[in-house]
């Protein structure tokens, strides 16, 4: 796969890559969308107000992020996208947000045991590189994702870069309360396009709960200062 092809499609291929596994609960419809951004679409300036609420429950992992008028929806087997149609749905550098929820035993770590979690980022990315899905240097190594505390669980983020420059993007995972699950949140739009979605990418993350509980943009945001901004 193309080193262009974006951290959604990271999340897709590692569900095939697990679909043998009995350990990974549900991975019935998962989508690889790999739609490319339309090229006439005119960036968004503005700061966009989130009237719309996306949720999913999956067998009791509840996970939630607000988005903007005219975006679409996409949810499937254990992800859940957001995204704006007029710039590309998910699989290309589009505007756009993915969520996908999977067990901490699904890249070998028992739940209970201590379960960090730039560790889990690590081994779900190079399990997605090692299956052919991304570039093996578009993961990141042991010390590439910052951890930190998210709302008082354990959480990580990594910046990424695709090695042509074509996207660019920022992915962070977070483990529920009892270290059994874990959430990836991916987004990556054309570098030219994340200063105008910047602002409203973290207005976004600010309104995202796990299990109806919201984590602290505050927090978020002082793990990107430690990445310079």
């Amino acid at each position: 796969m193309r080193a262009n092809h974006s951290l959604l499609l990271i999340i897709g291929a590692v569900c095939l890559l697990c679909a043998g596994c009995a350990q990974v609960e549900d991975l019935a419809g998962v989508s690889l969308a790999t739609v490319s951004p339309t090229p006439t679409a005119v960036p968004r300036t503005v700061v966009l107000p989130l009237p719309h609420t996306a949720t999913k429950d999956f067998l009791g992992t509840v996970v939630s992020i607000n988005y903007p008028e005219g975006w679409q929806v996409a949810e499937s087997g254990q992800s859940l996208s957001v995204f704006d149609p007029d710039i590309g749905e998910p699989g290309g550098a589009g505007l756009g947000i993915g969520m996908f929820i999977a067990l901490t035993r699904s890249v070998g770590i028992t739940e209970g045991e201590d379960a960090q979690a730039p560790l889990v980022m690590n081994r779900f990315l190079a399990r997605a590189a090692a299956g052919g899905a991304v570039p093996p240097e578009s993961a990141p190594a042991e010390d590439g994702a910052l951890a930190f505390t998210w709302g008082g669980h354990d959480a990580a983020v990594f910046r990424w870069q695709s090695e042509d420059g074509a996207a660019q993007g920022i992915q962070l995972l977070v483990l529920d309360e009892d270290k059994r699950r874990f959430v990836i949140i991916a987004t990556q739009p054309a570098p030219e396009r994340w200063p105008d979605f910047q602002a409203t990418w973290l207005n976004m993350m600010g309104t995202f709960t796990l299990n109806d509980t919201g984590l602290p943009l505050s927090d978020l945001q002082a793990a990107l200062d430690a990445f310079g901004g």
